[in-house]
C-alpha cells in the first residue's frame, strides 16, 4: 500500500494537529515536532485485540457497577515486539487507561527511550477506527456476548427433575470466586455446554 497521511481530529479544543502516517496497519503518530516510532502491523493488531478483549470488557463492567479494580489493572500497555535491552536499550510502549467513558476520551501515551508523548483525547479512537477500516480485527470474543453478569457460581442448567433451565446464550457469566476448576474472573457462555471466553 502507499503511504497515507490522515489528520486525527482530537476532542481537545486548541490541540495541535496530530497526523497518522500509515501504510496499511503499520503507522506512525506525528505530534508537531515529535513522532512515535513505527508501530508494526502485528503490534497494532495486538493493541486493538487487547482493547476489545474480554479481559478489558470485564474490567469496564466492574467499574460500571462500582466494583474496585486495582489501578495497575486499568492500564493497557503494549511493548513493541522489536524492543531490546541487549546492546542498546530500544523500546516503544503504547499505553492507555481503561475507564467507563467512551474510547474517544481514553488517554493515549507513547513512550520510548527518548521521550514520552502524551496525546490529546480522541487520538486513540481515531487510530483504532483507522486500523479496523484497514483489516485489523477486534478480539475473537467480540460478538459472542452482549451482557456481562457477575456470579459466585455458574447457573444451574437443569432443575431437580433434570429439566433444562433456560440460560441466555449471549450472557457472559464472570466468576466472583472459583467454581470447581473454573478460576475467579473467568468468563463463560452457555450454548448446550459451558464454554470459556478466551481471546486467541
Amino acid at each position: 500500500m502507499a503511504l497515507t497521511a490522515k489528520i486525527i481530529l482530537t476532542h481537545v479544543t486548541g490541540a495541535e494537529d496530530i497526523i497518522l502516517l500509515a501504510d496499511g496497519a503499520k503507522f506512525v503518530i506525528v505530534d508537531g515536532s515529535r513522532r512515535s516510532k513505527v508501530v508494526s502491523a502485528n503490534d497494532a493488531a495486538a493493541f486493538v485485540k487487547e482493547l476489545t478483549g474480554i479481559k478489558t470488557a470485564i474490567k469496564i463492567a466492574k467499574l460500571k457497577i462500582g466494583r474496585s479494580v486495582p489501578a495497575s489493572d486499568l492500564i493497557v500497555s503494549l511493548l513493541s515486539a522489536d524492543s531490546t535491552i541487549d546492546d542498546e536499550i530500544s523500546y516503544q510502549i503504547l499505553s492507555t487507561t481503561i475507564s467507563t467513558k467512551t474510547l474517544k476520551v481514553w488517554p493515549l501515551t507513547v513512550m520510548n527511550e527518548k521521550e514520552v508523548i502524551e496525546l490529546p483525547d480522541g487520538v486513540i479512537d481515531d487510530v483504532v477506527n483507522y486500523l479496523l477500516a484497514n483489516g485489523v480485527s477486534k478480539a475473537s470474543t467480540v460478538g459472542l456476548y452482549d451482557k456481562i453478569e457477575f456470579v459466585d457460581a455458574l447457573p444451574a442448567t437443569v432443575d431437580e427433575e433434570e429439566n433444562p433451565i433456560p440460560i441466555s446464550a449471549t450472557t457472559a457469566f464472570v466468576l466472583n470466586k472459583p467454581d470447581g476448576d473454573k478460576p475467579v474472573d473467568s468468563a463463560w457462555i452457555y450454548d448446550g455446554e459451558w464454554t470459556e471466553l478466551v481471546d486467541e
